[in-house]
C-alpha cells in the first residue's frame, strides 16, 4: 500500500548560489522511478495562497512529485481509498527547496503557502483531464482548517473560485 512519501534532497551552497539535484529516475527508490508524463509550475505571488485540495478520479488518477523551487510550503494530502484502513487519513508536510514528496493515486492534495513568491514544480503520471477533476472543499476537513487558520490568523488566505466550493469532506 503506497503512502505519502517526504524525499530529501541534498542542496549545494557557494557564493554563486544554490545547487539541487531531483533525481527523477532512481531504480533503487520505486516511489520517485516511474514514467513521469506531465510537468506543471504555479507560482504564488503572496503569501498565505491555497491551493487544492485536487484530484482525478480513474482512469486519470496521478501520482505526483512536489517539489518546491523557491519558497516554502505547508502540504496537505487526505487518503481517499476507500478500501484501506487509512481512509480519509490527513498527512501534513513542511516541504522547501530541501525536500519533495510523492503524492501516490487515490489522494487529495493540496497545500498554503508559507512565503512570498513560492514557486511550486509537480511531475504527474498520468494526463490531466479536466472532466475527471475533483476538489474537497478545504474547510471541510477539520484537522487542515485548524492548521490553516492557525497559520493565517488575521491575514487574509487566497484562493481560487474552484477552490471555494469544492465537494464537502463529510459528503465525499
Amino acid at each position: 500500500m503506497e503512502l505519502p512519501k517526504l524525499i530529501e534532497h541534498p542542496v549545494h551552497h557557494d557564493h554563486r548560489g544554490v545547487f539541487n539535484q531531483q533525481p527523477i529516475v532512481d531504480y533503487y527508490n520505486k516511489d520517485i522511478d516511474r514514467l513521469w508524463i506531465q510537468s506543471n509550475t504555479s507560482v504564488s505571488h503572496k503569501k498565505f495562497t491555497l491551493r487544492g485540495l485536487h484530484f482525478q478520479v480513474e482512469p486519470f488518477e496521478q501520482t505526483k512529485y512536489v517539489k518546491i523551487i523557491q519558497g516554502k510550503v505547508l502540504d496537505f494530502v487526505v487518503d481517499l481509498r476507500k478500501f484501506y484502513s487509512g481512509y480519509k487519513k490527513i498527512y501534513f508536510f513542511e516541504l522547501d527547496d530541501t525536500k519533495a514528496l510523492v503524492v501516490p493515486k487515490g489522494f487529495a492534495h493540496g497545500l498554503i503557502t508559507l512565503e512570498d513568491n513560492t514557486i511550486v514544480t509537480y511531475l504527474t503520471d498520468n494526463k490531466y483531464n479536466p472532466e475527471k477533476e475533483r476538489t474537497l472543499q478545504w474547510d471541510t476537513v477539520p484537522e487542515i482548517r485548524e492548521r490553516v487558520m492557525e497559520l493565517i490568523a488575521d491575514s487574509e488566505l487566497i484562493l481560487s473560485d474552484k477552490d471555494r466550493v469544492g465537494t464537502d469532506f463529510n459528503e465525499y
